[in-house]
Formats: structure tokens, sequence, C-alpha cells
């Protein structure tokens, strides 16, 4: 993937790190169970394991066809090495809120 596309990648991933940070601060506050998120750890662990399938499902490609332009599109979702930086990206993302969201604060400190 060329380097410019890769800088226009990093503003998205930023903007989701901010949602995450968001997210965390909502769990540390005792927040999330305002919203009723009830099972959210098995809904996001759920997600994780079915990003791959998703991803490369046809319908799912069909779908952000119709939101992205064409060259986008073809720069992007309908390249594999792309598909494969997507899966690893947002599994790691997803993976990083799970790990903040429910680490013990044992598991933070350091010890001798």
């Amino acid at each position: 993937m060329a380097s410019r596309e890769m800088g226009h990648m990093r503003a998205v991933v930023e903007k989701e790190l901010l949602h995450y940070d968001i997210l965390y601060s909502l769990e540390r506050a005792g927040l999330l169970d305002d919203y009723r998120l009830d099972n959210y750890h098995e809904m996001l662990s759920d997600l994780i394991l079915k990003l791959p399938t998703i991803i490369a499902d046809k319908s799912f490609q069909s779908e952000m066809q119709r939101f992205l332009p064409t060259t986008v599109f073809e720069r992007t979702l309908a390249n594999e090495k792309f598909q494969i930086y997507l899966k690893s990206t947002l599994s790691g993302l997803f993976n990083d809120v799970a790990d903040k969201l429910y680490r013990t604060n044992d598991e933070l400190e350091f010890r001798m």
C-alpha cells in the first residue's frame, strides 16, 4: 500500500483510538452500565473473532462499495493486502480496548 494511502488511514485510526479512549473512560467511571450494554465483554470478544469473516464477506464489501468512491474501494477493500491490513489493525484495536477495559489494576503494577 502506498505511503500516501497509509497517511490517510492514520487519521482514521487516530479518530478510532479517540473513541476507544472515550469508551475506556466511560467504563472506568461506571457509566457503561447506564447505557445497558449487557454482556459487552462477550460481544466484543465475539466481534474480534468474527472480524476476518465479516471483512471477507461479499455482502460487507458490497455494502461498503455503495458508500465509497470507486477509486477508493478499488485501492482498499478490493485489494487483498488492504483486507489483511484492515483485519490486523481492527483486531489489534479491539484487543487493546478489551485489554484496557477488563485488565485489573493488579495487572498494571510492577512487582519486584
